[in-house]
């Protein structure tokens, strides 16, 4: 069964971007299938399909690093997916995988290395995903919403898992007082994710 999915052929501005038809995926091992209701789409998914000079120097110092990848063609590199950011329901359980389950409601990110990234792409019907990037969506927070928080829970905390992060800025109730550090609280992306805690810029 096929699902649809926003592609790109080549690197370059948004009118490259086209919605395909592609073969749907089966859930590995410790893996999720979700069928997708919202996708929050960040500054770097601009900076991928744009091909940022930046991000493909250091996906090809990646490369480097990994022996396996060393005689990829350039042509291998696509079609690529688009986003990373994600909520959904759960369609499809993998093996191995305990905590979730079908009809689940969740969100997260697709966690891949720094640089350009993997192929795939949030900005589909259905993705299959690890269950260390998602976390169970509170029933106070909508999909939407939901949906926006997978980056920005990696940049406040850190490249360990989005859904630690993400679960954990769930458990932050409104009416308590939190201490957390955020790096560059006073710009832009800090500043989004200070509502709910005391927050002192250093």
């Amino acid at each position: 069964m096929s699902v649809q999915a926003v592609q790109y052929d080549c690197f370059g501005p948004v009118e490259n971007l086209k919605l395909a038809n592609v073969p749907g995926e089966n859930p590995e091992e410790g893996q999720v299938k979700i069928a997708v209701r919202a996708v929050g789409l960040n500054p770097v998914d601009y900076k991928i399909f744009e091909g940022s000079p930046q991000l493909r120097m250091l996906s090809r110092a990646m490369k480097i690093r990994n022996p396996r990848r060393w005689f990829e063609s350039k042509k291998s590199q696509f079609p690529r997916g688009v986003g990373r950011d994600f909520s959904g329901t759960v369609l499809e359980v993998g093996p191995g995988v305990s905590g979730y389950h079908v009809g689940d409601e969740v969100f997260g990110t697709i966690v891949s290395a720094p640089g350009l990234g993997t192929k795939r792409g949030s900005l589909a019907t259905e993705i299959c995903v690890n269950t260390g990037d998602i976390a169970l969506k509170p029933a106070s927070i909508d999909f939407d919403h939901a949906a926006a928080m997978g980056v920005a829970a990696l940049t406040v905390g850190g490249w360990r898992g989005c859904g630690r992060y993400c679960g954990h800025f769930c458990s932050l109730g409104r009416n308590w007082v939190h201490r957390c550090a955020v790096c560059g609280g006073s710009w832009r992306t800090g500043r989004r994710n200070r509502g709910g805690c005391e927050c002192r810029i250093c």
